[in-house]
């Protein structure tokens, strides 16, 4: 099963990575991705993205592979002016907690700075930076079913159920992947309980509606 690994909004940086994964036999799928249209950008065109997506059986070597070739770069390779310089050193660290929301090169080039600034970071440093990443990510979110939720369902109409039944079913099953490819589900378990009775209520009002228009037609 291929998941994503992630996103890129440049193609060259897209090509030096299938680059890697071609030179060491991975497989890897490329999907385009382009953004709902924004009126805000006045006529713009979206920004293209591309998914990169590898098998899961693959991800942690893939991962380990990435981050080696980035460790490559050392301090005189950064830009006099590339943004990280201006970051303050709560702010790299910041970098270092959260790599899932950056590139590889910002997470090293992050390390090569705050280096640079004498601060150590050690490899169980990063580590633990991990760890705590990782748990902070696992931990579910909570819903709640609102009065209006189940009004519609009861006063609305087939639609209205038929739209409670893919809510529902979104809630209780939806799961996201975590950096290391681990998936875990998006809500906490109380919520995906409520989200599982909304759905059989949810099925049987639609079916009550249903019916209910049959006679009339009848």
């Amino acid at each position: 099963m291929m998941i994503e690994l992630e996103k890129y909004q440049s193609g060259q940086e897209l090509d030096d990575v299938v680059r890697l994964l071609e030179i060491n036999d991975f497989e890897y799928e490329i999907e385009n991705i382009i953004p709902d249209f924004d009126p805000s950008f006045s006529g713009k065109r979206p920004l293209e993205l591309f998914s990169l997506k590898v098998k899961r059986s693959d991800i942690s070597q893939i991962n380990e592979l990435l981050t080696s070739e980035a460790a490559k770069f050392d301090y005189n390779q950064i830009p006099s002016d590339y943004y990280l310089i201006q970051f303050t050193n709560e702010e790299l660290l910041d970098v270092l907690l959260k790599p899932d929301e950056w590139s590889r090169e910002d997470y090293r080039l992050s390390q090569l700075i705050l280096e640079k600034r004498g601060k150590v970071i050690t490899d169980d440093m990063l580590q633990k930076m991990k760890d705590k990443r990782l748990k902070d990510l696992r931990q579910p979110e909570k819903f709640d079913i609102d009065f209006t939720w189940w009004l519609n369902i009861f006063l609305g109409s087939v639609s209205a159920g038929l739209w409670s039944i893919y809510l529902s079913w979104g809630h209780l099953t939806l799961k996201k992947t975590l950096p290391n490819g681990e998936q875990v589900y998006v809500y906490d378990a109380s919520s995906r309980n409520n989200a599982e009775r909304m759905l059989w209520i949810s099925i049987l009002i639609t079916i009550i509606w249903v019916i209910v228009l049959a006679f009339r037609v009848i």
